[in-house]
């Protein structure tokens, strides 16, 4: 792990395969805390890769350890969002998709509060990259849709005081993509939840 936060580009497709090995080969996440962050650094580290084919491949196996060992995961949560978020202005259609599909298993996670994912994905819509904010307000009700929630009041909550807001301020962004994306991101909300209009 230590090989791959130091290592260049070029040896991180290999040092993936051997990690992956190491995670099957132990039927699951390390036991040892220490070496639960040393892995989660090292693949936040890796998806972060300017390199995009090695990008996708680091975040496919987030998406993998997330799917699998959830609740195993929640401590990286704070690392991998950050790192998903930034992948949103790779020139890589595969990157942005793999970043918002580790987002949305991030936010199924059985007994851990949706919000926090939500939040951190809310945030890219204030960067000041327009293609992030784009694709963060197309991400944020694709990761709000996605997710596992307590019961109902829980997710109307999350929609009518995080969701709608901040995508509604995006109408008014001063990048036409921005403002059109924030358009179309508010019509699915309101085929999915068409009362949540009637709070605001």
């Amino acid at each position: 792990l230590g090989e791959l936060q130091r290592d260049a580009s070029a040896n991180r497709l290999d040092g993936l395969e051997t990690v992956r090995e190491f995670v099957i080969s132990s039927n699951g996440l390390p036991q040892d805390a220490s070496m639960q962050r040393r892995l989660f650094a090292a693949a936040c580290l890796c998806a972060a890769d300017k390199n995009s084919r090695i990008a996708h491949k680091w975040l496919q196996f987030v998406h993998e350890l997330v799917s699998q060992w959830g609740e195993g995961c929640v401590l990286a949560f704070p690392s991998l969002v950050p790192v998903c978020m930034k992948s949103l202005a790779s020139n890589s259609s595969s990157v942005r998709k793999a970043a918002v599909q580790v987002l949305c298993t991030c936010a199924k996670v059985r007994d851990h509060d949706p919000e926090v994912i939500i939040r951190g994905v809310a945030e890219g819509l204030s960067s000041p990259d327009d293609k992030v904010r784009a694709e963060a307000c197309a991400a944020l009700v694709t990761v709000y849709s996605s997710a596992r929630y307590k019961n109902a009041v829980a997710e109307a909550v999350v929609l009518q005081e995080l969701v709608v807001p901040v995508v509604m301020e995006r109408l008014r962004d001063r990048a036409p993509p921005v403002a059109s994306t924030a358009a179309a991101a508010l019509s699915a909300v309101r085929q999915r939840a068409p009362d949540a209009f009637h709070v605001i």
